[in-house]
């Protein structure tokens, strides 16, 4: 990327920046996933100058300014080394935006960022040299574990939970302004079906108040009205995700377990739409409803739909049946479909996810081409998973089981549970506890808690114990197929 000194420089409106102990975080954040990086004050301060309004030559001379304990080749070094983040094709999208004229970008106050930063406990970066944040970025928000559909392909718990245990919708609300006030503006809704909670509305309300940037999946029917009331509430920026997964009557009632979902599900998307709100489909796809993809692609574009994924069925660890899985053909078919769509209907985002996770016949040499690649858990790193009742856990496909809550918000505060010594054994577990399995004594023992977390939900999903290491590490036993 060539930026010339009279060019104008924004931080791009979906990239966000937040302080987190003595470092920023730079995070982005979209319906198909989130990515995050750790920045250095001094990247920090840079990309608060480019706010759309400073020319490349004044971010420069500004720097200078601010940071002069720094050379003018360091100050060249930093700057360049945004420029090369930006053009990184593995970004979902570009971190700046690069004008001729001024432009409108984050009005971030660069004065109470650096306080912020100067601030900073030294112990605060202990934390994040563990690659663990120092306050979660994420959280995924479960108010019911209530369904109006019984899918085939669940992977939640769906654990039943008593009405008197349930978090008051008070309760609800002060930790969405506790988790605002801790920096935390990302969020997932799940369960359960949020929308059979009573309190799901102001919930909503909450965190729009809270500039929360979340998505809001379900298959309960949306009328008129509650399309209404979740436009009123500012739902504009948020994305509605329904799940649809054929076009048919017959094959949706095999895939969710109820009559009549295609027309609860396209009257909801119906009425999404026309009350002005972003509607995203999420199409699960088995051997039973495949080849209806591209005709449900084609209506659901023709409605106006803009984002559509499509997810190959995954193992659950409560209800699951291997005739689900999709095979090679299959997935070869959804490919060869998904480009041609791609190219039919360039306006919708079209994410494809299919594809197979098979332990059962990948070779110790291709998990070690892949061990070393792999994604680095976010359980209790940079995510919590809040169940109806406060129960917290790392990760919302966990079991909720004693041995998996690492605390309770009934009684508890979000940066208690964070900063407890329940949570950092949980995410640091001693090599005692792993006494006989492969990962006793492993000279990687180390660098697989600390840099990339350990993933209790596959280790448990495939071996019955989240004490062995999970099945893509080259040293684990033989495991499952996954996706």
């Amino acid at each position: 990327m060539i930026i010339t000194e009279d060019k104008y420089l924004g931080l791009a409106v979906d990239w966000h920046l937040r302080i987190d102990g003595n470092l920023g975080i730079l995070y982005y954040y979209d319906p198909e996933g989130m990515i995050f990086h750790h920045l250095s004050l001094e990247k920090v301060t840079a990309l608060l100058l480019m706010n759309g309004q400073n020319r490349l030559s004044e971010v420069r001379e500004i720097l200078s300014y601010l940071l002069d304990y720094l050379s003018e080749s360091e100050v060249k070094k930093t700057i360049e080394s945004i420029f090369t983040a930006a053009s990184d094709d593995k970004n979902p999208t570009c971190i700046l935006n690069v004008s001729d004229t001024p432009t409108i970008s984050h009005n971030y106050d660069l004065e109470s960022f650096i306080k912020k930063i100067n601030n900073a406990k030294e112990g605060d970066n202990f934390s994040l040299i563990k690659r663990r944040l120092a306050a979660p970025l994420n959280l995924t928000i479960m108010p019911s574990n209530v369904c109006v559909t019984d899918c085939i392909y669940c992977y939640a718990e769906r654990k039943q939970i008593p009405q008197n245990e349930l978090m008051s919708t008070e309760r609800w609300l002060e930790l969405i302004d506790e988790a605002h006030s801790l920096g935390v503006e990302l969020a997932v809704f799940s369960g359960g079906d949020p929308l059979t909670s009573p309190a799901i509305l102001p919930i909503l309300k909450r965190a729009i108040d809270k500039r929360f940037l979340f998505i809001l999946p379900t298959k309960t029917f949306i009328s008129k009205k509650l399309a209404g009331q979740m436009a009123e509430i500012g739902m504009q920026k948020s994305w509605n995700q329904i799940s649809l997964d054929g076009i048919l009557p017959q094959t949706l009632k095999q895939m969710v377990g109820i009559d009549d979902y295609d027309q609860i599900a396209f009257q909801s998307i119906k009425n999404l739409l026309e009350a002005g709100l972003k509607v995203r489909i999420n199409i699960v796809i088995t051997p039973l409803n495949y080849l209806e993809v591209p005709a449900l692609t084609r209506k659901l574009c023709e409605m106006g739909v803009i984002r559509i994924g499509y997810t190959g069925y995954g193992r659950t660890h409560y209800r699951h049946n291997d005739d689900l899985f999709l095979t090679d053909n299959q997935i070869q078919f959804i490919n060869e479909q998904t480009e041609l769509l791609k190219n039919e209907f360039k306006g919708t985002k079209i994410n494809n996810s299919t594809g197979t996770r098979d332990f059962s016949k990948m070779t110790i040499e291709e998990r070690s081409q892949t061990w070393k690649g792999r994604s680095k858990c976010s359980g209790g790193r940079s995510s919590i998973a809040i169940s109806p009742n406060g129960d917290v856990t790392l990760c919302e496909q966990m079991p909720l089981e004693k041995e998996y809550v690492v605390g309770n918000l009934k009684n508890q505060s979000i940066a208690e549970i964070w900063n407890s010594e329940r949570m950092w054994n949980m995410i640091n577990v001693p090599m005692e506890k792993f006494r006989g399995t492969p990962c006793d004594q492993c000279e990687q023992f180390v660098e697989c808690q600390e840099v990339y977390g350990h993933c209790f939900r596959d280790a448990l999903f495939n071996f019955g114990t989240i004490y062995t290491p999970p099945p893509a590490c080259p040293k684990a036993p033989v495991g499952l197929r996954m996706k």
